[in-house]
């Protein structure tokens, strides 16, 4: 029987962490094409991540760059589409929230492909924020929603999204971070390597809302303040390179360029704290059990906040540097939030790809997707062994 073809669309280096589990697996059980749209348009950095996570190169490259939102848009739709049309895949595959997941839906599911949205479901309920929109339409275009937990199935009942077309499969990006941080001791030329492990801070600044000059000079102004009690290492991103400029740089900051996947995994699992504004580094840090402050008012990643593991802190620099000094004091706050979190997301790669079998009837083994955090089946690692579910009537007659 012939493999059924899929497309991967990604273009950023989260997307490419979140994908690094699946795309081997991908190119082992289906006709695979990778696009990369070049959202993150930094050449070098790419081949460090697909380096340092053992991936091939992709098949296409767009090289779209920076731009507005409807300029990337255009660039990325008018190069994923003639692709679709010459390969004809039987599955679209997106993850997360960025420009290159919007792109990749829309392309798919305007000329009539089937999407499946790694991620889906998760909700900040800020609609200023590009990602969240992004999130939502694609949800909607998709006939699969991968989602984490709990919480991003009740958000894709409640916009009434059918069940049938929902799949709780935990997180790949928890997956990738377990992989390296198995060897993150190894890593060499890490940054932090003249420091002591729990005696530094890590900080990453990089949301379009956090880089306008008023509220980033706001957030370096506390880090710097930090930084008397707790050397702060600050890898730069590029976006955040030319605001940073705009203002001019504190002293008391380890600045770095960008680093390597393994780098930031060993960095973070040795530091006493995070402060970030990514969303995926609030998952690594819950499951590598470091302390985490939340530099923006709210998170899609809400039930690391619920555990007790991550603050929201804001961008209001006397509210960061308050709440940082009053937590990382050694006591119960401190402790509480070094409870690793997360772990039952582990596993996803294996539920990921018994969905898409069990669903579509795809990948040429015979899986069975169940709800993660049920017990292992033997020789199966992270895929559980309960109740499946089975694909309806009419979701079949859907998928034709």
């Amino acid at each position: 029987m012939a493999k059924q073809r899929i497309v991967s669309v990604l273009g950023t280096r989260p997307e490419i962490i979140k994908c690094s589990p699946l795309l081997p697996e991908f190119d082992r059980r289906y006709n695979h094409v990778l696009i990369h749209t070049g959202q993150h348009y930094d050449d070098r950095m790419d081949e460090w991540f697909f380096r340092d996570l053992g991936l091939r190169a992709p098949d296409f490259n767009l090289n779209v760059g920076s731009g507005s939102h409807g300029v990337q848009l255009a660039r990325m739709l008018t190069g994923i589409e003639p692709i679709l049309q010459e390969f004809e895949p039987d599955i679209v595959f997106v993850q997360g929230d960025t420009n290159s997941t919007l792109a990749g839906a829309m392309a798919a599911a305007k000329l009539g492909m089937r999407v499946v949205h790694l991620e889906a479901g998760c909700r900040s309920f800020n609609r200023a924020m590009p990602e969240e929109i992004n999130r939502v339409i694609v949800d909607h275009v998709a006939a699969l929603c991968l989602a984490p937990d709990d919480a991003a199935c009740a958000h894709l009942a409640a916009e009434g999204i059918a069940p049938e077309l929902v799949r709780m499969v935990g997180s790949t990006g928890v997956d990738a971070c377990l992989r390296v941080a198995g060897r993150a001791d190894q890593v060499a030329d890490s940054p932090d390597a003249d420091l002591p492990e729990g005696g530094f801070l890590v900080a990453t600044i990089h949301r379009a809302e956090n880089t306008n000059p008023e509220t980033l000079a706001g957030l370096i102004a506390a880090l710097a303040d930090l930084a008397r009690d707790w050397p702060v290492i600050f890898p730069v991103h590029p976006r955040t390179v030319r605001a940073l400029d705009a203002i001019g740089r504190r002293p008391g900051i380890r600045y770095l360029d960008p680093v390597g996947y393994p780098q930031m995994i060993r960095m973070v699992r040795r530091s006493r704290a995070l402060l970030t504004d990514s969303g995926g580094l609030q998952e690594e840090s819950a499951v590598l059990g470091t302390p985490t402050f939340i530099l923006r008012n709210e998170t899609e990643w809400s039930a690391f906040v619920e555990a007790g593991q991550h603050r929201l802190v804001g961008t209001d620099p006397r509210r960061i540097t308050s709440t940082v000094r009053a937590v990382l004091t050694g006591g119960p706050d401190e402790t509480r939030m070094r409870t690793a979190t997360g772990m039952e997301r582990a596993g996803a790669t294996q539920r990921v790809l018994a969905a898409l079998n069990e669903v579509f009837g795809t990948g040429g083994e015979d899986m069975t997707w169940n709800r993660p955090g049920s017990a292992s089946r033997a020789g199966s690692p992270g895929d559980a062994s309960a109740v499946s579910v089975p694909v309806h009537a009419h979701e079949k007659a859907a998928h034709q």
